[in-house]
């Protein structure tokens, strides 16, 4: 029977046990946890920063390949309304101006400001002719440039900048996004 008292008591003995903590450990529990709340509040700060800077990051670089995009399209539509007298022609900058809009509806149009160069008659005879307007400046949906006159074979260039500004939290920081585009007039 001594065997099965044995067996018994070593069963009996592998059982888990809860026991309550005492006094001291329950507070050094308490201590750690108050640890890693502090060491979390240190950590946070940091990681919504970068958080944050990735984010910012990844605006301003899709508005700057939405705008390359819409100045690169809109500069080849310039170059093929260039040289007509009639309907697109009589008004590029309209034209111009309208297609870019469709093309970046996501950017601040009061926040644009175009440039259109071109040369007259034989390249290297005279300066190119430009025409300026911003949108904030004027606050025009269809600005005019007047008609010009465009030779087949000369470059066009059409040059777009952006006025934005980055927030984060207590932060605004300004940036300029500028973008050129220039083609062979047809």
């Amino acid at each position: 029977m001594r065997g099965l008292d044995i067996a018994s008591e070593t069963a009996a003995s592998s059982e888990a046990r809860v026991e309550p903590r005492s006094g001291s450990k329950q507070a050094r529990a308490r201590g750690e946890q108050g640890g890693a709340m502090t060491e979390f509040a240190f950590v946070l700060p940091v990681f919504l920063m970068i958080l944050f800077g990735f984010i910012w990051f990844g605006i301003s670089l899709y508005n700057n390949l939405v705008l390359t995009s819409a100045t690169n399209y809109s500069a080849q539509y310039l170059s093929s309304v260039a040289t007509m007298t009639t309907g697109p022609g009589a008004n590029p900058c309209q034209y111009t101006a309208n297609t870019f809009y469709g093309q970046a509806p996501g950017l601040i149009h009061a926040n644009l400001s175009f440039t259109i160069n071109y040369a007259t008659g034989i390249a290297s005879s005279g300066p190119p002719v430009t025409y300026n307007w911003t949108n904030a400046i004027t606050n025009e949906t269809s600005p005019t440039c007047g008609s010009f006159t465009q030779t087949a074979g000369l470059p066009v260039q059409l040059v777009v900048s952006y006025q934005c500004q980055l927030s984060l939290i207590l932060l605004n920081i300004p940036c300029k996004l500028t973008a050129q585009s220039s083609y062979i007039s047809q």
